[in-house]
């Protein structure tokens, strides 16, 4: 996934390559990628090795982001390239890394709003007569956005540069200056700029579609003084008393307005002697206008619907009459009927010879129905060979009561097909649907899937309809029904490679030149909208000569087109010191099949039937010379009515030579020709085979029966199996030509003379007479185990016509009894019966044969057994008492979840056996056993302490519960609550073994020296017996057993070990490596505490244990030296406790001496 205009790396989470690259010793370099065609939108570049191939990376490349896709900036929303994979290793690796076949790297982007564009089409200067306004058109400002609506746009005016010199409006608000205005305004010509001051200005304008902004224009205003002069002054002529108009053609001015209405006035400074002048309004006494001379102009045209006269459509500047109203030949039609009421209109003036009208605006009031059909049909669009959902954005009806709409289709798609996918997590789907609905829509059910033919559109026919019928029409005057076409766009892919349609070598003459012609290279392309002649062909070196044009051999040719071969522009011209790769100049036969014709009729003698090959660098066919030198006896060569004795080789390939047989009684006739070119002569003998009429009429398949064959032995094919005959053909005449070759099995053919077959697995038989049959010379081989049949399609020919697709099928008898096992579940202890939908042999080589089942590894928790002897396993049964569900496998009612025993089937009169079948058993537990309590001893604790209780404490087992699953219910303690490690304070009556297991169940201890609880353990379906669980406490005790005195010198430090200080518990059994902790009360006043650290150094404590008194990590410093002299007492107050026990320090005084 790429976003438009950038680029994204090409990783190795994009390809994915199943390989085992350490079993086939292969290194991901050596798995190499190819570009066979390029992105269309955008390009691959690779960083990789200069050395490697061009347009190829590897698998490593892949793991380092040495491969990049770079889009190119356009609009669609997806790309691709082509690419095949190879193997650069010389070990063994699987096919498809050897096929080159091709795979196809879809490329998805994702679009981002591309700025709009702003341009001035007539320039950046607006001409207007000074102090006037003038109308803003699309023809002065142009706004264009690829990927917005034009209704989205937005006209911005930056700044306010020359606000003396004039302003926008719009037309619906005179006077009121705006500094934006919407495309539409634009559209309908309501923006005006109204000059009012200097003569030159600037607008800057810029356009956004709500997102982004566009480049920024400036737009020059130049105002211009009213010049004018007369253009037109050509009097008056009226009769006496008559009344007379003076128009434009009597009287005109011409301004130098550009492109700009303005209204000129006429002050009269002298009047008229014997009249008077008069303004003209709809109807003046003595003038009247008639509704023909009365025009309405359309400035607008409405966006939602047409009008028309008469059938016409009105376009801009269209005009009608009042008599054309008058006449109620003026329609307004809506394009679509509207799904919400709506309002149009369109811009018109009323104009007659006489003077026009200002702008006017007309409306039309819409109003929705609410049972009509309202369809978004946006069509689809995709590439050639893809499916693609049918979303509500492509097609979706509805009416303003309801969205319930179905769809009957009345013409289907003719290059693809309709598709509902049948739920949403899965890939099937119901192909070619006549009928779907909204919902399916909604739902994305509903796919269109193209054929992938070289089809460029598609579409189907539909009635959209609230009702559920199947509709194939709309009744007159039928409500609730619209039918539509849904049209499909398909994007040709250049999926196919181009095809080597001429493949041949290429001969010239040493250092000598010769035309390369579509006659030596050609290829095809299959898509659809190629066109050959523009297949590029690129020269990757020539090391025996160059490619140069025609008519200057100077210029070499590196690339040319198939169409420069087919106007015969290209020359090769071979070097001398290559000698090896070119010939001495030569002329031979290139084909030469003979004339087939019929008695007495004529055949056309074409280069089909003969043709020669030439080194030499023949420029035209009128160059090659064919010469009769012998004549044919019973006929002639002609050109139209004419005998010939010589031609070209053009006459050849134009087919204008024939060959007419004189319709005497010989069969069988020939001519010889000489052929000469530049100087070469051949002399070759052409062959006629002349047929008679009744030989065109096909041969007939007399004998065609199936063949009957052992795995792996030879079966002889004889006229018994297969007999073609025709009335006027020997059977060595009748010629059988394989056309599908057998897939598991060969053709070979015995020749009697050298006395072997010819015809093996890898070079088979592929043509053979019938003949060959009736003496029993043909036989087909079978060679692949495991099949059960095969066929052979032939044709079968007379030399003259052809008997086509004659199929014969091949009965294979298996080397082996094809016994094919289903595997079944039953539940815990359960039996199933070994039907034959269990044990079963459906070929029909083997049908009413009561065989032999043997258990070569019987089951290993069950056994089978015969339902007439319960609990007596067999080994061996037959098919019958299969069939007749006599056989069942049972299960032992252990606590296994699986099983498997192992069957083979025997037949000693046909001397067949199966493979052994292993049957899988799938055994469902089923929870039969009750929990059994198998640890329930008594728990000592300490008083008020919190202690674990272990799986050696209680214990519940179930064979076929987890311990997850054994559930502990129990009575509150007498003597303190149960409670999980995660919360100690929180009594709990409900636990797992799981939570004894893993250590989290804990007794907090309150109360009572003796108690305990009642529990009962269940599995969720059995529960065990109820018991009690016992809990016994016990004080502890702490107690000081040696308290100094510790002797000091002054000015020293001295350890205080287990001899001066030693605190213990009656905890004899220590299993909790409790730990004694003294805290310091009251320090010494002439000394200070310090601990060792493992570094050797010390520091201040207050607290300590006895474990650091009894490893001497416990020192007394005494440092007051001046104040003690030579004697002195000191002492420290302290307590000691071992959780729960504790020494209460105001009733202990602990003293050291110093």
């Amino acid at each position: 996934m790429v976003p438009e205009g950038g680029r994204a790396s090409l990783e190795a989470k994009h390809i994915k390559v199943f390989l085992d690259f350490k079993s086939l010793g292969i290194r991901q370099s050596q798995v190499v990628f190819k570009i066979q065609e390029q992105p269309v939108r955008g390009q691959i570049r690779l960083d990789v090795d200069p050395d490697q191939e061009e347009n190829t990376f590897s698998m490593l490349d892949l793991w380092h982001g040495r491969v990049m896709y770079v889009h190119g900036g356009s609009e669609e929303p997806d790309d691709f390239f082509m690419l095949s994979m190879f193997c650069n290793s010389r070990k063994q690796v699987p096919d498809y890394l050897k096929d080159n076949r091709l795979y196809r790297y879809n490329i998805t982007v994702t679009p981002t709003n591309d700025a709009p564009e702003l341009s001035l089409p007539e320039g950046n200067l607006f001409v207007l007569l000074e102090n006037t306004k003038k109308c803003l058109t699309t023809e002065v400002l142009k706004a264009t956005d690829i990927d917005s609506n034009r209704t989205e746009l937005v006209f911005s005016v930056l700044g306010n540069l020359n606000a003396d010199a004039g302003h926008l409006e719009i037309e619906s608000n005179p006077g009121k200056a705006v500094t934006s205005f919407s495309h539409a305004d634009l559209d309908e010509m309501r923006v005006y700029y109204v000059h009012t001051g200097i003569r030159n200005s600037r607008i800057v304008l810029r356009v956004s579609d709500g997102e982004k902004v566009s480049n920024t224009v400036v737009l020059r205003v130049m105002a211009v003084t009213l010049e004018y002069e007369i253009a037109n002054n050509t009097g008056l002529e009226v009769l006496q008393g008559e009344v007379a108009v003076i128009s434009s053609k009597q009287l005109a001015v011409k301004t130098n307005a550009v492109k700009q209405v303005i209204d000129i006035r006429y002050d009269v400074t002298e009047a008229p002697q014997f009249g008077e002048l008069q303004r003209l309004h709809s109807s003046v006494e003595g003038v009247t206008l008639s509704d023909d001379e009365l025009f309405y102009r359309v400035l607008t045209i409405p966006k939602k619907g047409k009008l028309l006269l008469d059938s016409e459509v009105l376009t801009k500047n269209s005009t009608f009459s009042q008599r054309n109203l008058t006449d109620l030949t003026v329609h307004y039609v809506l394009v679509d009927r509207p799904f919400e009421d709506t309002t149009d209109r369109f811009k018109f003036q009323l104009v007659s010879k006489h003077a026009q009208s200002q702008n006017s605006d007309f409306q039309f009031s819409i109003k929705a129905d609410i049972n009509n059909v309202f369809i978004k049909n946006e069509g689809l669009s995709l590439l050639e060979g893809e499916s693609k959902l049918i979303t509500q954005d492509d097609l979706f009806a509805e009416t303003l009561g309801t969205k319930d709409m179905y769809y009957t289709v009345i013409s289907s798609p003719r290059h693809g097909k309709l598709a509902r996918i049948t739920q949403s997590n899965s890939n099937a789907s119901y192909d070619n649907i006549f009928f779907f609905t909204n919902q399916d829509i909604l739902e994305e059910r509903l796919m269109y899937i193209h054929d992938d033919s070289e089809s460029t559109q598609d579409d189907f026919s539909f009635i959209a309809s609230t009702s559920q019928e199947f509709k194939s029409s709309i009744a007159e005057n039928e409500i609730g029904s619209k039918e539509g076409r849904f049209n499909i766009s398909i994007q040709l892919v250049n999926d196919h490679k181009p095809i080597r349609i001429i493949d041949k070598v290429f001969h010239v003459v040493k250092d000598g030149q010769k035309l390369l012609t579509v006659e030596d290279l050609r290829y095809h392309d299959p898509d659809s909208d190629f066109d050959d002649g523009q297949l590029v062909y690129t020269r990757r070196g020539i090391p025996v000569g160059d490619l140069v044009l025609v008519n200057d051999t100077t210029h070499q040719l590196f690339q040319f087109r198939q169409s420069d071969l087919e106007d015969k522009k290209v020359l090769f011209v071979h070097k001398a010191f290559w000698t090896s790769a070119a010939q001495d100049p030569f002329l031979k036969v290139g084909n030469n099949s003979g004339l087939l014709v019929q008695k007495g009729k004529s055949v056309t003698f074409s280069n089909r039937i003969f043709s020669v090959v030439s080194n030499l660098d023949i420029r035209h066919d009128k160059e090659v010379i064919f010469t009769l030198d012998e004549a044919p006896k019973f006929g002639g060569l002609y050109f139209n009515e004419a005998k010939v004795e010589s031609f070209t080789q053009h006459d050849l390939k134009e087919g204008i030579i024939s060959y007419r047989h004189d319709d005497s009684k010989h069969l069988a006739d020939y001519f010889n020709l000489t052929v000469k070119v530049k100087g070469l002569e051949l002399k070759q003998r052409v062959a006629v085979k002349v047929y008679l009429e009744s030989h065109q009429r096909p041969p007939i398949v007399l004998r065609l029966e199936s063949l009957l064959v052992d795995e792996g032995k030879p079966v002889k094919i004889d006229d018994t199996k297969l007999e073609v005959t025709h009335e006027d053909n020997l059977p060595s005449e009748i010629v059988f030509s394989v056309k599908v070759a057998p897939s598991h099995g060969f053709l070979r053919r015995f020749v009697e003379g050298e006395k072997r077959y010819i015809g093996n697995k890898h070079s088979p038989v592929e043509t053979f007479t019938q003949d060959d049959i009736n003496s029993g010379n043909l036989q087909y081989v079978q060679v692949e185990p495991g099949r059960a049949n095969d066929s052979i399609v032939l044709d079968a020919t007379n030399g003259v016509t052809v008997v086509g697709d004659i199929r014969m099928s091949v009965d294979i008898i298996p080397l082996l009894i094809p016994l094919h096992v289903s595997n079944f579940t039953l539940k815990e202890g359960a039996s199933k019966a070994l039907t034959e939908d269990v044990l079963r042999v459906t070929n029909r080589h083997f049908t009413g044969i009561n065989f032999f089942y043997s258990l070569t590894e019987p089951p290993q928790h069950g056994h089978v057994e015969h339902s007439r002897h319960p609990g007596v396993p067999v080994t061996t049964f037959t098919r019958r008492q299969v069939e007749h569900e006599f056989i069942y496998y049972v299960h032992d009612s252990s606590e296994t979840l699986a099983d498997q025993f192992t069957v083979v089937a025997n037949d000693t009169s046909l001397r067949k056996q199966s493979s052994p079948q292993t049957l899988f058993v799938d055994v469902t537990a089923v929870n039969d056993e009750s929990p059994v309590i198998t640890a329930n001893r008594v728990l000592r604790v300490w008083v008020s302490s919190v202690t674990e209780i272990g799986q050696e404490d209680l214990r519940a087992e179930d064979l076929d519960t987890s311990p997850d699953e054994l559930h502990f219910m129990v009575t509150p303690p007498s003597n303190g609550h149960l409670a999980l490690k995660s919360a100690p304070m929180r009594p709990v009556l409900n636990f797992t073994q799981a939570h004894i297991d893993q250590g989290q169940l804990l007794f907090v201890h309150k109360g009572a020296m003796s108690g305990g609880f009642s529990f009962q353990v269940n599995d969720g379906v059995n529960f065990s017996p109820r018991q009690i669980f016992s809990i016994t406490a016990k004080a502890l005790v702490l107690s000081l057993e040696k308290n100094g005195p510790l002797k000091v010198f002054p000015g020293s430090s001295t350890p205080i070990t287990n001899d001066d200080l030693q605190a213990v518990t009656n905890d004899m059994s220590n299993t909790s490596n409790r730990i004694i902790k003294f805290n310091v009360i009251r320090p010494p006043k002439l000394g200070r505490l310090v601990g060792k650290q493992p570094d050797g150094a010390t520091v201040d404590i207050s607290t300590f244990t006895q474990d650091m008194v009894d490893r001497k990590e416990v020192v007394y410093v005494q440092s007051a030296v001046e104040s003690v002299g030579w004697e002195a007492m000191d002492s420290m107050t302290f307590s000691a406790a071992s959780p729960p026990a504790s020494l209460d320090w105001s009733n202990l005084q602990n003293r050291n001496l110093l």
